[in-house]
């Protein structure tokens, strides 16, 4: 049987351990709370400054003259009692994540669900403004389409620069859709036994509008 090696750190296991001793005891005094977590973190009944700096590395008893020993146990047993739910002062907040880390499991997991919901809320929405986009753009092809299947040969350039011109989205239609577009024309309207790609694949677009609308053979 193999365990995983999990670092041992006192100040959750002495939360533990007050929690279960209290719970299994009928009688508790003043504190019941504060007084197990001390004695399982030190091993001693006593609750000294050395036993606060355990808690708190910063304790200092003259820097802490405004807050009582008392104080400081008090606001512990409360803590432990509440499974961390309240955390009351003198006791600094960042031990409130050293004693009770499920709690701030508990915070990393809410705070990656509610990015997570907003990471995909904003998904939806792009993909929704993008969706309207090429909707858009493809109306707008479809009417570049319908107006260059009715164009001849001569009229070819001016349907060209007239959509060169024409805004689409913010922009104009992509040069590979005007080459689609003048592709298909060539395929609808012409009998010659080469093909587009055959004729105008390296050839630049305005030199294929040029070229298409001089051609007078077909």
């Amino acid at each position: 049987m193999f365990y995983p090696l999990v670092p041992y750190d006192p100040l959750p296991a002495a939360v533990a351990y007050s929690q279960r001793f209290v719970l299994n005891r009928k009688r508790v005094g003043q504190t019941p709370y504060a007084n197990a977590f001390f004695r399982h973190l030190t091993g001693e009944s006593a609750i000294n400054s050395a036993a606060l700096k355990r808690l708190i590395p910063l304790y200092n008893p003259k820097a802490y003259r405004s807050i009582s020993k008392t104080s400081i146990i008090e606001a512990l047993d409360t803590a432990i009692a509440t499974r961390g739910a309240i955390f009351p002062l003198p006791l600094p907040l960042d031990l409130q994540d050293k004693l009770f880390p499920y709690l701030a499991h508990r915070k990393e997991q809410r705070t990656l669900h509610h990015i997570g919901i907003h990471l995909d809320r904003n998904r939806k929405v792009a993909n929704k403004r993008k969706n309207a986009q090429q909707a858009a753009y493809d109306s707008e092809v479809e009417r570049a389409w319908e107006e260059l299947n009715t164009s001849t040969k001569p009229s070819i350039g001016t349907w060209y620069r007239r959509w060169c011109e024409r805004e689409v989205n913010g922009g104009n239609l992509r040069d590979d859709t005007f080459r689609s577009l003048l592709a298909r024309w060539h395929k609808a309207h012409t009998d010659s036994p080469w093909s587009w790609d055959d004729l105008y694949y390296a050839m630049p677009t305005w030199r294929v509008v040029l070229d298409m609308q001089s051609d007078t053979g077909d």
